[in-house]
């Protein structure tokens, strides 16, 4: 079913605008496309997985995931250092280096997709 009807729509105060399935599905499809960068800049999330529940179902499908592979709490520390480093002097040079490894599953297509990516950051 939609999330906002154009019942629902109309009657808001904070939105007029209506999903559908058809619209739900184009975000989740716009969504698998670029799952890999939204997770590598949602520095606290290790993994993002959406499924689908079709009536008739009891258990909801898995359409695709993204998780990082390589998690650790060596790996979430480095991630959140601009976090932890907030507290520091701002002419403080704080900088930071490390590989991110992501592993993407499409469920619909049934394809395994694993990436590596090189992060470096730096304040000052």
């Amino acid at each position: 079913f939609p999330l906002r009807t154009p019942a629902q729509a109309d009657a808001s105060t904070i939105s007029k605008q209506v999903y559908t399935p058809e619209s739900i599905a184009a975000l989740f499809s716009d969504l698998r496309q670029e799952v890999q960068l939204v997770l590598l800049f949602l520095k606290s999330i290790r993994s993002i997985e959406v499924l689908q529940l079709l009536p008739g179902q009891v258990q909801p499908q898995l359409l695709f995931s993204c998780s990082v592979a390589n998690a650790s709490e060596t790996l979430l520390q480095q991630r959140a250092l601009f976090l932890t480093a907030a507290a520091a002097p701002a002419e403080e040079r704080v900088a930071g280096t490390y590989q991110l490894n992501m592993l993407t599953r499409d469920a619909v297509h049934g394809t395994e997709q694993s990436t590596c990516y090189l992060v470096c950051q730096r304040r000052g």
